[in-house]
């Protein structure tokens, strides 16, 4: 898969599953949320850099990271995704989210088909699959 290929999966993912979830979770709390974006796709290692800003009450902002796994370098290509963020609704102990699904070609443009979602409390280390980054431990300053 080309480098462009890749990019098209991943910008799908962003925009139609992780982007979209983030902002309903940002409303949801009252609270910003900025994240970066890493994937995986095949043996490389993409960095992208996302930042979400949605309205907040009180000016507080969650930093954290969303690591992006394709299984399949081909269309349909399935993915797993997994999230922390530091200081999202404090006191709660909620961390984060994964996701897995599909994205599949349809009319020439891909469609991403989110097949499950969970919500995850005080997980602060990555999956065996999102260990891509160097360490297994999302940095909690």
């Amino acid at each position: 898969m080309s480098d462009d290929q890749a990019q098209e999966l991943i910008d799908a993912v962003l925009k139609h599953a992780i982007s979209p979830l983030i902002m309903k979770l940002s409303d949801e709390i009252k609270q910003s949320i900025e994240f970066d974006a890493i994937a995986k796709v095949e043996d490389r290692v993409l960095t992208l850099k996302r930042d979400v800003r949605a309205r907040s009450t009180d000016g507080a902002v969650a930093r954290g990271e969303v690591r992006i796994f394709l299984k399949e370098a081909v269309f349909p290509s399935r993915f797993l995704v997994e999230s922390i963020f530091k200081d999202l609704s404090p006191g709660s102990g909620f961390s984060g989210f994964s996701l897995r699904g599909k994205v599949v070609l349809e009319s020439g443009e891909p469609t991403v088909k989110v097949t499950g979602r969970s919500n995850r409390y005080n997980v602060w280390t990555w999956g065996k699959e999102f260990q891509f980054s160097g360490d297994g431990v999302c940095g909690r300053n």
